[in-house]
């Protein structure tokens, strides 16, 4: 039996009634704002919630999930790329499936991409240019921004670098044993006119739930100390 419990997302802003009235798109711009603040929230507690006191539990804190541990003073990308073959082989192994998705830092792609050597992968990865270990996309943000090793990468500036001596984690994910349940059309609105302070507050929420138990072995991280704060 599975228990996944329902986590409640909101927050709020309040602004004068002034600004509404005489700014221009004010209310737009905040409820936009609120949007993006919730969304954000909501990936903060897939990637590494507790699971308790009204958080989502996250892929970080599941049991049982895949564990590859890079240590290294002197990290370098070719010393990282065997491990994403490790995670790789590891969640095949034990899932009876195939990653989907790295999950990693902006920062920790931009390193990866910004690499120059001579060591270069044996094998050829397919729809990957002679040589190159993955393909770099445009640097931009949101959805899938390249592959390595023959796996989509998509950016998360959740994943935290301020543990564990400033490392940061990458996840080796299987998409399709990530589940996430939102009400339609969240989040929710709520406006509040406060004639006493001349104040208006609009507060933005939604119910949700979500797990990566279901199949933990289907999921993976990378960590250690090779993935420090990277020197550009």
């Amino acid at each position: 039996t599975l228990s996944v419990p329902v986590v409640t997302i909101a927050g709020q802003q309040t602004v004068s009634v002034q600004a509404l009235s005489r700014g221009r798109g004010a209310e737009q711009i905040i409820i936009r704002d609120l949007v993006s603040a919730y969304n954000t929230a909501l990936d903060a507690q897939i990637i590494g919630g507790s699971g308790s006191s009204g958080q989502h539990r996250g892929i970080l804190n599941v049991s049982g999930i895949q564990a590859v541990t890079y240590t290294d003073a002197t990290p370098t990308v070719a010393e990282l790329y065997p491990k994403l073959f490790d995670l790789i082989q590891k969640v095949q192994s034990g899932y009876f499936g195939g990653i989907s998705h790295f999950l990693m830092h902006p920062r920790r792609w931009s390193f990866m991409a910004a690499a120059v050597g001579t060591s270069q992968p044996f094998l050829q990865i397919n729809s990957n240019p002679q040589g190159a270990g993955g393909q770099f996309g445009a640097p931009s943000y949101g959805g899938v921004v390249g592959n390595i090793a023959g796996v989509d990468v998509v950016l998360d500036a959740n994943i935290a670098t301020t543990t564990s001596t400033d490392q940061d984690t990458i996840y080796g994910v299987t998409a399709s044993e990530l589940h996430l349940w939102e009400d339609g059309g969240a989040p929710l609105f709520i406006r509040v006119d406060q004639a006493s302070s001349l104040g208006v507050t609009i507060a933005a929420f939604g119910f949700t739930s979500f797990t990566a138990g279901r199949n933990p072995a289907a999921h993976g991280a990378i960590s250690g100390t090779g993935l420090t704060t990277p020197t550009f």
